[in-house]
């Protein structure tokens, strides 16, 4: 709504018009009644009756995806039964919307989603995902990913082997005197079609070529071709659309702009996107809509964060000033017991809120084994395991762009251990609340 003039006519010979309203509207309630009224009253004294009323107003998600959902949950369905061992695929309203949120960290951040995506196929785990988001570095792993139509059914280790070659390179082939005139032509080229030009675009262009070594003109919409059958998850970019003048997240820590259209400057047809993790580094927030119906989420965090629950109690405090349902902990004192690799939380009072499974960035019993329940013996194998993710001779640093190949793979292996490694809590988290999902239905159709 803010992003449109604040003056619009209603014509009943027009077609159709459907409005998208922002969530954060529903703290604004009388603004919502007040233009439903309005739309009404204004469609009357236009002659169009009360059933001809061509407006429709709603918070729903799109169409496209609503039949992506249809063609995703059969999938969902057959995995779920051969996961935990059911007779039958559950109906599609009594299964769990399983969604997989991923974090920022530059190069740490897509190097370990692909580990752990590694490891959620090997578990049968990823079939079985409907959504997946990321912020900032891990999108660099979904852009790479969803450049193949059907990438969570091929062999992941060859998806890594060439994802390895790229981020191993030295990190001045970035910065050699073709691709600098390739970066100042392209940049003088946005500019003369009357484009904003920044720091960005040139960074932009960098990760480009660290990604995908070449110009790509891929776009979102092409993505499509991802999803159009429901084969993959589908996927969710973030970032936040910031008013000029506005610094940092003011807009989004003091009021909600796209309640009050006058703040966004409606004509300007300028998106000013930055980088989500300024705010939250983990991008839960897509997937708390509950028109998507989400009921676990597994969070890949590979912040560089002493405090491991940072990004989960910002999370939990978003959702507590938008009345959304959102487990909570006492993060402080978790914080001073040992960590471990996953945790879960759950609120037991709230049905409605959806379980997390939350893996921190973490080496814990890696150190001493190589695979599950296999204990580390030799010298070479006990090197192996000593995997820096937290001091700051770390090579995962964020500042470290690209890595040796040895890095890159010790990372990748932890990532992927720290998943398979918790395969049966995994499962237990998925087989109870898809369990109490289809009791809860059954209430609800019994009433």
């Amino acid at each position: 709504m803010g992003a449109f003039e604040e003056s619009q006519t209603l014509n009943s010979l027009e077609t159709k018009k459907r409005f998208f309203i922002n969530r954060d509207l529903e703290t604004e309630l009388g603004v919502v009644v007040s233009f439903v009224h309005y739309l009404y009253v204004q469609g009357m004294k236009n002659g169009c009756e009360a059933e001809r009323l061509a407006v429709r107003l709603e918070f729903d998600i799109p169409h496209q995806e609503k039949e992506y959902l249809k063609k995703r949950k059969p999938l969902v369905g057959q995995t779920l039964q051969k996961l935990l061992g059911l007779s039958s695929p559950p109906e599609s309203n009594k299964m769990p919307t399983i969604a997989l949120v991923g974090s920022g960290g530059g190069t740490r951040a897509m190097i370990g989603l692909l580990g752990s995506l590694r490891g959620l196929k090997e578990l049968g785990v990823l079939d079985a995902v409907t959504y997946i988001t990321g912020v900032s570095g891990s999108t660099w792993t979904m852009s790479s990913l969803y450049q193949d139509a059907n990438w969570s059914h091929e062999d992941m280790n060859s998806i890594i082997s060439a994802v390895k070659e790229k981020m191993t390179k030295p990190i001045l082939s970035c910065f050699s005197t073709d691709k600098l005139s390739y970066y100042k032509e392209e940049l003088t080229a946005k500019g003369n079609d009357g484009y904003l030009v920044s720091l960005i675009d040139m960074w932009g262009l960098v990760i480009e070529h660290l990604v995908f070594e070449k110009k790509t003109e891929n776009t979102l919409s092409e993505q499509q071709r991802t999803v159009n059958e429901g084969q993959n998850p589908f996927p969710i970019y973030t970032a936040v659309n910031m008013k000029d003048g506005i610094k940092g997240c003011e807009a989004e820590a003091e009021t909600h702009p796209d309640a009050f259209p006058s703040k966004l400057t409606p004509s300007d047809s300028t998106l000013h996107l930055v980088d989500s993790g300024h705010s939250i580094n983990i991008s839960c927030a897509p997937v708390m809509r509950p028109e998507r119906d989400v009921d676990i989420i597994i969070c890949l965090s590979y912040s560089w964060d002493p405090h491991i629950f940072n990004v989960i109690s910002k999370t939990a405090a978003f959702c507590k000033d938008h009345n959304m349902p959102f487990p909570n902990a006492d993060f402080a004192s978790l914080e001073k017991e040992p960590k471990k690799e996953m945790y879960v939380f759950e609120d037991k009072e709230n049905p409605e809120a959806p379980v997390v499974i939350h893996f921190p960035l973490s080496n814990v019993t890696y150190k001493e084994f190589k695979a599950p329940g296999v204990p580390r013996k030799t010298e070479e194998e006990i090197k192996a395991g000593q995997v820096d993710v937290s001091s700051s001779e770390s090579p995962y640093t964020t500042s470290n762009l690209t890595y040796s190949k040895e890095d890159f793979q010790a990372l990748v292996n932890l990532s992927t251990y720290n998943i398979i490694n918790n395969k049966e809590s995994i499962l237990e988290t998925i087989r109870k609340v898809t369990k109490k999902k289809k009791a809860s239905k059954k209430v609800t159709e019994g009433e």
